[in-house]
């Protein structure tokens, strides 16, 4: 798990907005398809970013994804 794959997710969110975490994780993924996001920065920025538990739940789908891959 990588902090900075977590700051990339952070600032995709940010440019897609709210709703859209999702689309963020995809194109932040096209640059490093097998970056994991640290979980917990997730955890921390959710409340900041307003959206829920969000980047957590995309964070944690991903991982799972490339730890089965």
């Amino acid at each position: 798990m990588s902090r900075s794959a977590a700051v990339g997710l952070i600032i995709y969110t940010i440019l897609f907005d709210s709703g859209k975490e999702n689309e963020a994780l995809l194109a932040f993924l096209k640059s490093s398809p097998m970056a994991i996001p640290n979980t917990w920065v997730m955890q921390l920025e959710d409340p900041a970013l307003e959206t829920g538990v969000k980047l957590v739940e995309v964070a944690q789908i991903h991982k799972k994804i490339v730890l089965l891959s």
